[in-house]
């Protein structure tokens, strides 16, 4: 199991090996930057720092996409609900329209009649 899923952490990666097969495995644990031995004092604080910044943005970017996913879901339903009534109205409109029309005829071509 990869830390970084178990623990929300921001993982930077130290080592005084510089083999590219050390580099890999630590690839494979998602690691937010990689120090190697012997390490500047500074490079270290500016490489912790960017990593625990990128893990905030990234935990926020997270949060956000829940609750986006949380808001469509709700909207979905919403539509959904209002689609259901707009067909069942259409549905009960329909005969109405029908009948209204075959009894009355249309209201509009009466009233060009009744000018001419």
């Amino acid at each position: 199991m990869i830390i970084t899923e178990q623990y929300p952490c921001a993982l930077v990666f130290l080592t005084g090996l510089s083999q590219l097969d050390v580099f890999e495995e630590a690839f494979r644990s998602k690691p937010f930057a990689f120090l190697l031995k012997p390490f500047d004092v500074q490079q270290a604080v500016v490489s912790i720092r960017l990593a625990v910044y990128q893990k905030k943005l990234e935990t926020q970017l997270k949060n956000h996409q829940e609750e986006l996913e949380i808001l469509v879901k709700e909207r979905t339903v919403e539509l959904e609900k209002a689609r259901d009534r707009a067909e069942e109205a259409i549905k009960l409109k329909t005969p109405f329209y029908q009948t209204s029309l075959f009894r009355f005829g249309n209201p509009c071509m009466e009233f060009w009649e009744f000018l001419r």
